[in-house]
């Protein structure tokens, strides 16, 4: 059995957790086949993108970069994956946005090409967005949400659905998806 490597950009136990999760066992021949070792990377925060992103192209260019900054952070890993939560917006204000996971991945052998996937969103309300949108968004919607509750600002997701739509679940069906989509060619 070959071992592979997957950077993780950050060293969030989330996000490390639920990638090694949906990694167990997956390569491009199927399933245990191989195994990959999934390790966080250090890596700066994208200059252009703040804390918290708003709409699919902030998100998407976070994702991209700490992708490739986890790819350039460890030299033995075959592939960068950048996790990125960002908001995307429902089309009216009133109506608030969603909190989607975004994944960008990158394999050493082909760093031109990016694979993008997403993760089911959960509700944000308008007045969060709002709050975010009046510090520049340099504060993120789930510590807003974290303040007015008293959830984990990290994994407000989890409390505000019932224990049913934790972040650990969202990013594991995102990177899931991406590594699928990358090995049926997409």
């Amino acid at each position: 059995m070959t071992k592979r490597i997957a950077a993780v950009a950050g060293t969030n136990d989330l996000k490390i957790g639920a990638s090694r999760e949906a990694l167990v066992g997956l390569t491009e021949e199927g399933y245990d086949q191989a195994d990959y070792t999934v390790r966080g990377t250090v890596v700066g925060d994208c200059p252009d993108v703040p804390p918290q992103p708003f709409g699919l192209e902030q998100t998407k260019k976070g994702a991209k970069y700490r992708a490739l900054a986890a790819l350039d952070a460890d030299p033995e890993a075959e592939c960068g994956i950048g996790i990125e939560n960002g908001i995307i917006s429902l089309g009216d204000a009133a109506e608030g946005g969603l909190d989607v996971p975004v994944v960008a991945l990158v394999f050493r052998s082909t760093p031109g090409k990016v694979t993008y996937a997403s993760g089911p969103g959960i509700p944000v309300e308008a007045r969060h967005i709002q709050a975010s949108l009046a510090t520049g968004q340099q504060k993120t919607c789930g510590k807003f949400i974290a303040e007015e509750t008293g959830f984990n600002h990290a994994d407000w997701h989890k409390d505000y659905t019932g224990g049913i739509g934790d972040r650990r679940m969202l990013v594991l069906i995102a990177v899931a998806l991406a590594f699928s989509l990358r090995f049926t060619g997409r």
